[in-house]
């Protein structure tokens, strides 16, 4: 089997992490968090181009060479790997798909986070414990998602939205990169 590189990207509590770890269990694939990334560059300099409470465009920007230079090196390695987080962006994960690289963006609709928004706060630490509680309002919640779906539609990315039902609706995320997984590996 040739390497494989998985990335889910998304608007923060879509469940990246969650979903990540789930292909972590079925395919023995370890997964790594861009927040990881995020917060030891933070915490191990002094000045890294970026705080904490910027952004997410403008981390992603910031943190963009090193997420790349991670996937190059997977692939010169010949080692499998998931990544996950807010910081792909569209335009930049679009100039780097090829049949080694599945990316799949998660999102909510807007009457998903209106109508489950308690719920969506509720679940925010549910694999990684969160220590700064969420300040975005649901309003906030609902443009960011439609943000990104706009840049996936753009870059020609899937998008998987969220509309009723969470864990039937994210069950097409499994299916579709079980079905890229299968093609890739029968030679098909």
């Amino acid at each position: 089997m040739d390497v494989i590189i998985i990335i889910i990207g998304g608007e923060s509590h879509v469940g990246k992490t969650l979903l990540a770890q789930g292909l972590l269990e079925k395919y023995k694939i370890p997964y790594t968090s861009l927040d990881h990334i995020k917060m030891g560059l933070i915490r191990g300099y002094d000045d890294c181009g970026f705080v904490v409470s910027e952004s997410d465009d403008i981390i992603s920007g910031k943190m963009w060479s090193v997420v790349k230079g991670i996937i190059d090196t997977c692939k010169e390695n010949g080692q499998n790997i998931i990544l996950e987080g807010c910081y792909f962006p569209p335009d930049k994960v679009q100039e780097l798909v090829c049949e080694d690289i599945i990316a799949i963006y998660i999102g909510f609709s807007k009457a998903y986070i209106q109508n489950n928004f308690d719920k969506i706060i509720d679940f925010e630490s549910i694999i990684e414990k969160r220590k700064y509680p969420e300040e975005r309002t649901q309003d906030d919640f609902i443009l960011a998602n439609i943000i990104l779906k706009g840049k996936c539609t753009k870059a020609n990315l899937p998008y998987f939205e969220v509309n009723s039902d969470y864990k039937n609706e994210i069950q097409l995320v499994y299916d579709f990169i079980d079905n890229r997984w299968g093609l890739r590996n029968n030679g098909d």
